[in-house]
């Protein structure tokens, strides 16, 4: 799966389209990779010669093999043998550059420039395809980023990698709809469903999951996997997008932009947000959405979970009876309800948790770290969070099989962070002995955790049935043409 980053983060293909008629140049544009250590190795020291883009980029490479009317040019992270020889065996390297903020820019101004300048005219068709890790929506964006292969390193020697603001393409959708160029947007990165937000009735936009949940990848059962596979010459993007969907398996909210899907990840998407969050240590959604509940909230999720159950049963009521489908509708009302229950519960040890340990009781800690003295104010509530159990351990494999200098330096200060923090941790438990109930809840907390996964990804693969009724349903009611099943590839 993508979401291995503490950013969420999946990987994004992104495809943006543009077509005219059948005499087109057909330009097909690959970014990504950005976010994959390179000479990383697995937790037995084995280096890593792939990525998790691989498979996408195999399915890809089909895609172009059946059509070879297309041209390449490519942005693409190296560094991973796997996934060069990919690139090598099935792309021109005659265009080859590095994905990072320097080349972003400039091939959004090129393809700009192009199409003010009518190098692609009626007919041409632009293809550009983002596989990458996705962030979720910053406070001042419209849509979300992906990650770069290049890094920026701060005044503190911390490095980062960069990050592409997919609102930078907005002004590309803009001109291509002022030249009447049709253009598709497939965003198949965590959290792209932000990406929506720059649709407009001449544009069509795909994103593999919702706003505020990962995307999941590498797998041929995922909805990236499905999708990358279904391209096809002659299919349009909204039959692409429905057959991946609905034949899919994973805990994402794939969304088209289309009226019927904009209405109907409305009505559903709101709903069924916090049944799609799990916990993972790589891409843990659910501890942070749990944080801020409060009594005030926790009624409304109550609401909400009542309506969403009315919502399914009427549904049932409304389509063609089909034992199939009344399986299905009940088995996903059991299952929410199961994890409703297991969600109160956490919710329940959360409050509590909350009401005895104040968050604004900090601790000051000092302790040496690479040969400096350190000091960091921590809340007793995250002291209270953390199992040293099993966090101590971690990080001490972590740094034991360190590559790099830069990954030494940081492991070594995050172990020493954690000895700190469990030392005052034992400290206030001495002078404090009646919080060590805190301590059992935690751990009952962690055990409830591991469920979670599975409830959301069976959740995702059912509620996918509803999905793909009431698309249907809108789709005849409405019984008009849309951007998505107007690009046909």
């Amino acid at each position: 799966m993508k979401d291995k980053l503490l950013l969420g983060g999946l990987g994004l293909i992104f495809f943006v389209l543009i077509s005219f008629n059948s005499d087109a140049k057909n330009q097909l544009l690959l970014l990504g990779g950005g976010g994959e250590e390179v000479n990383a190795t697995d937790t037995n020291g084995r280096p890593i010669l792939g990525t998790i883009f691989d498979s996408e980029l195999e399915n890809l490479a089909q895609f172009v093999k059946k059509s070879p009317d297309w041209s390449t040019e490519i942005s693409f992270n190296g560094g991973h043998s796997q996934t060069e020889k990919i690139l090598d065996k099935n792309f021109s390297q005659e265009n080859d550059f590095e994905f990072n903020k320097e080349n972003y820019k400039k091939i959004i101004s090129k393809y700009k420039q192009q199409i003010a300048s009518n190098h692609f005219s009626s007919g041409d068709k632009i293809l550009l395809v983002i596989d990458s890790h996705g962030a979720l929506k910053g406070p001042s964006q419209q849509t979300h980023s992906v990650l770069m292969s290049s890094k920026t390193t701060n005044k503190r020697g911390e490095s980062f990698y960069d990050l592409a603001n997919i609102d930078e393409l907005k002004s590309l959708v803009e001109l291509a709809n002022q030249k009447n160029v049709k253009i598709a947007i497939i965003d198949l990165s965590c959290y792209s469903g932000n990406t929506l937000e720059i649709s407009n009735e001449q544009t069509c936009i795909i994103s593999a999951s919702g706003p505020m949940h990962p995307s999941f990848g590498n797998a041929p059962q995922t909805f990236t996997g499905k999708f990358a596979k279904s391209l096809q010459s002659g299919k349009n993007l909204e039959e692409i997008f429905l057959s991946a969907r609905k034949n899919s398996s994973d805990a994402s909210f794939p969304m088209i932009s289309s009226p019927e899907g904009v209405l109907v990840q409305k009505k559903f998407y709101e709903l069924l947000t916090p049944y799609l969050y799990f916990f993972d240590k790589l891409a843990n959604g659910l501890t942070p959405y749990l944080d801020t509940i409060t009594p005030e909230l926790a009624c409304k999720i109550q609401e909400d979970n009542k309506g969403l159950l009315v919502f399914i049963s009427d549904l049932v009521k409304f389509s063609t009876f089909d034992p199939k489908i009344n399986k299905e509708m009940s088995e996903l009302k059991a299952y929410l309800e199961e994890y409703k229950a297991l969600q109160d519960s956490m919710m329940e040890d959360m409050l509590q948790y909350k009401k005895e340990i104040a968050n604004d009781i900090t601790e000051n800690l000092i302790f040496s770290s690479n040969g400096r003295e350190v000091s960091v104010q921590e809340s007793q509530k995250k002291l209270f969070a953390i199992n040293f159990d099993h966090y101590i351990p971690y990080l001490e494999k972590r740094l034991r099989d360190a590559v790099t200098e830069n990954d030494r330096y940081y492991d070594e200060y995050a172990l020493n962070l954690a000895l700190a923090q469990k030392k005052r941790y034992l400290e206030i438990l001495q002078k404090n002995p009646s919080l060590q109930h805190l301590k059992v809840n935690i751990e009952k907390f962690d055990r409830q955790t591991e469920k979670t996964k599975e409830y959301a990804n069976v959740i995702g693969e059912k509620a996918r049935l509803v999905y793909d009724l009431l698309y249907n349903f809108e789709k005849e009611r409405r019984n008009s043409q849309n951007a998505c099943r107007d690009f046909v590839l």
